[in-house]
């Protein structure tokens, strides 16, 4: 609606005699009265409604005036709002890495075509030194154009995100050790006999002498102690170990955790798999983000039945929960004299330790640990002699070959398994072989109570004899 001004009358009327139905005869009179009319509507009506309008145009106007503000301020408002939907849109994609790889894509290609282009500007240019100017000139300006996509695709909750992973990877500040176990653990060694460095303080000293972190030990290992075992008097089970750890406010940055032990649950055959994975549970709760290792460790004593049923349940509660162990830790020093152990337990001295500690090592590191071989005492003859005998796991291999310069038969040992922890479990283990040069089979036995090899019933033939096999270790 458009609202004008209204004009007034300017016609004039000649004087009229007669209009009907007005009585006035006199055309003079009737023209008087019509002027009155004009001067009413031009003097009073017109100015009258040229106000109004003019009132109604500037309320008119103040409304739409109120309104403009309004509209403008709610369509600000709305893109404001529209921003922050587009920022947070953006931001999440750019977490979960589609827009990041599609700029790193676009900054791939822009790369790649400087590269093209330097590459034609010294085929194509005589003037080397022109090209070499122009070429740094491109790759300034690529750098520039990479260096502004880089700032508007990388997001700070990318890089927060980054900078999280790579804490994850490779910790910043110092890292704790948690270590449970026993007297191997504690240092322990029988009065008067001073105690030695525990394991896992060497251990600690051989992670920080990296010199890439710091490595903080908190040890809670005690004597006598397993995993359903306690036999030193008062409370040393491996659960109690981890609670006082689970409740140690000084530990802030646990990254690494050692379980050792179950020496002590093996002299009676236990089978703790169920207390070994809820320990490991427990810890694993606690510290996510914490390496779990399991080392259980044998000495050179022969391995029973009862020692082979305790480490397997061991070994399974740490595979089942995703710790790093290693059955070969039971043997890292199974090849050693008794001199080097103290006490009729046989706690190791301090090279014993050290030997420990760097098989530890190793395993953290992400290392296995080797079978152990050496070499089986052979009679002495006055032909072959040679014998090797190595501990795998829970598996004994063994061959040997020998020159007989006579028939033979139990009581001619032909050689001897020269450490304990070799031995067969609780029977004599029985091995088929050869003698005679080979031409005649022979049956062979394995002494559990001495790891002597001696022929089983019958008598051999003079010749070179031997044999080749394995057999289960604690059987």
């Amino acid at each position: 609606m458009v609202f004008t001004n209204i004009s007034g009358i300017n016609y004039t009327p000649t004087p009229i005699t007669n209009i009907s139905p007005l009585t006035y005869r006199d055309g003079a009179t009737f023209l008087e009265y019509l002027e009155t009319i004009k001067q009413y509507i031009n003097d009073k009506l017109v100015p009258d409604s040229n106000t109004m309008i003019a009132n109604a145009i500037t309320s008119v106007n103040d409304v739409k005036a109120n309104w403009d503000a309004k509209y403008n301020e709610i369509m600000n408002d709305l893109a404001a709002q529209i921003a922050l939907l587009n920022e947070s849109a953006v931001t999440g994609m750019v977490d979960t890495g589609t827009v990041h790889n599609a700029i790193l894509a676009l900054i791939n290609t822009t790369i790649d075509a400087v590269k093209a282009q330097i590459a034609i500007d010294y085929e194509t240019k005589t003037d080397a030194a022109a090209a070499q100017t122009e070429a740094a000139a491109n790759l300034a300006a690529a750098k520039t154009e990479i260096a502004d996509n880089l700032a508007g695709a990388v997001s700070p909750l990318e890089t927060k995100s980054a900078v999280d992973l790579i804490r994850n990877i490779y910790p910043v500040g110092p890292i704790d050790v948690v270590t449970i176990g026993d007297s191997y653990f504690s240092g322990y060694q029988p009065f008067p006999t001073p105690w030695v460095t525990p394991i896992p303080q060497v251990l600690t000293d051989l992670l920080n002498s990296q010199g890439l972190n710091e490595y903080r030990l908190h040890n809670y290992a005690n004597n006598a102690g397993g995993y359903d075992t306690t036999i030193g008097g008062g409370d040393t089970y491996f659960d109690t170990q981890v609670t006082a750890a689970l409740n140690d406010p000084a530990i802030t940055n646990c990254r690494l955790i050692v379980v050792g032990g179950g020496r002590n649950d093996s002299n009676t055959g236990k089978d703790v798999y169920d207390k070994a994975k809820a320990i490991y549970n427990r810890l694993k709760t606690k510290w996510p983000k914490a390496k779990l290792v399991v080392f259980p460790m044998w000495t050179r004593e022969k391995f029973s039945s009862g020692q082979r049923v305790t480490f397997n349940s061991i070994y399974r509660a740490a595979k089942d929960v995703g710790a790093v162990c290693d059955v070969n830790s039971l043997w890292v020093n199974t090849f050693t004299t008794e001199d080097m152990w103290i006490d009729t337990t046989l706690h190791p001295k301090s090279e014993l330790v050290n030997r420990f500690a760097f098989a530890l090592y190793s395993l953290i590191q992400g290392g296995t640990l080797p079978a152990q071989s050496t070499n089986l005492n052979v009679h002495s003859s006055t032909g072959v002699t040679a014998g090797v005998i190595s501990l795998n796991g829970l598996e004994v291999s063994l061959s040997f070959q020998q020159y007989v310069g006579a028939d033979f038969d139990s009581s001619y040992i032909l050689g001897s398994i020269p450490y304990p922890a070799m031995y067969p479990g609780g029977v004599n283990q029985y091995m088929l072989g050869y003698s005679g040069n080979g031409g005649t089979k022979t049956m062979y036995t394995i002494s559990a109570d001495t790891g002597e090899l001696f022929v089983t019933n019958e008598s051999g033939i003079m010749g070179v004899s031997g044999l080749t096999g394995s057999y289960p270790l604690g059987m």
